[in-house]
């Protein structure tokens, strides 16, 4: 495999302990669904190996600021796909967690718009 494990960073050993205990939550406790959320958004956004990604994509001076997901967007484009509706089948799991995670108290108050995402 041309990348192996490079396009993540490694989870601390107390984030890897909550990740080998992830499940789906099985009741209504928001508290759960934080943690889920959470752990899953360290699992995948927050581990995104950003400096790896910079140094394998051409990025102009107005785009050196691009944080993890568009960064990875832009390089899954440069390297395996220039099709940009399947570009955006890939990244759709992961704009999803960050809308929810963004939208549904852990980086935010909840409110209306948590409903809507999770009705969605």
């Amino acid at each position: 495999m041309r990348y192996h494990n490079e396009f993540f960073t490694s989870l601390i050993l107390e984030d890897n302990d909550l990740f080998n205990a992830l499940h789906i939550p099985f009741d209504n406790s928001h508290e759960k669904l934080d943690t889920f959320l959470l752990t899953l958004d360290k699992a995948t956004k927050e581990s995104i190996n950003v400096k790896f990604l910079r140094s394998k994509i051409k990025l102009t001076e107005e785009k050196k600021g691009l944080l993890s997901l568009n960064l990875l967007e832009k390089f899954i484009g440069e390297e395996f796909c220039d099709v940009n509706e399947n570009i955006k089948k890939i990244m759709y799991g992961f704009k999803e967690l960050d809308s929810i995670r963004s939208g549904c108290g852990i980086a935010h108050k909840k409110g209306s718009k948590c409903k809507k995402i999770l009705r969605k």
